[in-house]
């Protein structure tokens, strides 16, 4: 997809609280986006949307992460994907944003911090 933002406001609208609670359904993520890190996205009212781990991070270009949604009872018992986040500069000011997902087998998520 494009964006008609910069990458910088992008990046920040994938990985900042603040700016996920206004795009991604509502949910506010949390974590310090260091390798192996947590990922909490919580509802306004406190509850877990989803959880995960940081597996790979180029700040500012893209990030890899074990992804489990916990939005239903169905979806949860899927079990983590691997999902990508991927920004790059577009022309115009604009901004390519690439988000790939991977349920395979061999997905393996430590729990750091819970």
């Amino acid at each position: 997809m494009t964006c008609k933002a910069p990458p910088d406001r992008v990046w920040r609208a994938i990985t900042d609280g603040d700016a996920t609670v206004r795009y991604y359904y509502g949910t506010r993520v949390a974590s310090d986006w260091g390798l192996g890190s947590a990922i909490r996205y919580t509802y306004p009212d406190g509850s877990l949307a989803a959880d995960g781990q940081v597996l790979e991070i180029e700040p500012g270009r893209s990030v890899t992460m074990a992804f489990h949604p916990r939005w239903s009872p169905e979806i949860e018992a899927e079990g983590p994907v691997r999902m990508t986040w991927a920004v790059e500069a577009g022309e115009g000011g604009t901004t390519k944003v690439t988000v790939t997902g991977d349920a395979g087998d061999n997905l393996t998520i430590h729990v750091v911090n819970p």
